[in-house]
């Protein structure tokens, strides 16, 4: 294994070299003061991680991590800062970890493990994204809300009749188990609410109903008269694992939730502050 690190401060570099080579001995480390340098590197060279800093002069970690994902999109990213708040942008450029510092041999050691432990089973040349492996290894039902909003059947996303059944599911979901009602799904649903959409949206719950039962899931669905929600407990969805506290979860998202509904924006701004205080602790 390679690994790449940039830090522009002298101890906190030498530190970092230090601490890597006591952690994994048989890595390979290179180590640069400054985005540039390690720019001209990556060019022609391979890493499977890299630690970066977020604050330095010139090109700062956040952008050279944009370029360093051209250059190798299978490298690991795990960010070194001694600032919280870079939290939520740290995730929007698909980091694999944080470390708030100082940087010590625990914080460093246990982010390390944990990539080399999922290394173990995967190539880094092609490396598929967290939610499509746990789709690949766990067949069934399954919700993905972390990027695009989607529905999985066995690995396969599922196929409604209307576009905006898929919107309405996404809607319940993000309602964790709150019973909605047809108002409340009629203003989420059409713009222009000033008339009567109750036959639309019964439609809607129909197939919504008939794509669930084909599926054999019917039953994560609970309707009352003029309402609908759905079963948390009945679902696997990375949304609710995230709010469960589970930490691979936390560590998927990446700072975007249901991106094609503008709605989902208030429980985006909810998970990146929740991801940041869980950064924060761990």
């Amino acid at each position: 294994m390679r690994i790449l690190t940039v830090e522009d401060e002298p101890i906190a570099r030498e530190g970092m070299i230090k601490l890597l080579n006591e952690i994994r001995p048989e890595a390979e480390v290179r180590a640069f003061e400054s985005s540039e340098e390690a720019l001209e590197c990556i060019k022609d060279e391979s890493f499977g991680i890299a630690l970066l800093d977020i604050q330095m002069d010139g090109v700062s970690g956040l952008d050279f991590a944009v370029l360093l994902k051209h250059y190798i999109p299978a490298v690991k990213v795990i960010f070194t800062t001694g600032y919280s708040q870079y939290a939520a942008d740290a995730f929007a450029v698909h980091a694999d970890g944080y470390i708030i510092k100082p940087v010590t041999k625990k914080k460093l050691e246990k982010e390390l493990d944990r990539l080399f432990e999922n290394g173990e089973k995967m190539n880094y040349s092609t490396v598929q994204p967290e939610a499509v492996r746990s789709l690949m290894e766990d067949p069934g039902i399954r919700i993905q809300t972390f990027g695009n909003f989607e529905i999985f059947v066995d690995g396969i996303p599922a196929h409604f009749k209307y576009t905006l059944t898929k919107e309405m599911l996404a809607y319940l979901i993000d309602r964790r188990g709150a019973q909605c009602t047809n108002g409340e799904l009629i203003s989420i649903l059409w713009e222009d609410a000033s008339y009567n959409r109750i036959s639309y949206l019964k439609n809607l719950k129909s197939d919504l109903k008939n794509t669930l039962s084909e599926a054999g899931c019917e039953d994560i669905l609970i309707q009352r008269k003029g309402s609908i929600g759905v079963l948390p407990q009945k679902i696997k969805c990375d949304f609710y694992d995230f709010m469960n506290g589970e930490e691979e979860a936390v560590r998927q998202f990446r700072g975007e939730y249901m991106s094609q509904y503008s709605w989902a924006e208030n429980t985006l701004s909810f998970l990146n502050r929740m991801a940041g205080e869980f950064l924060r602790q761990n």
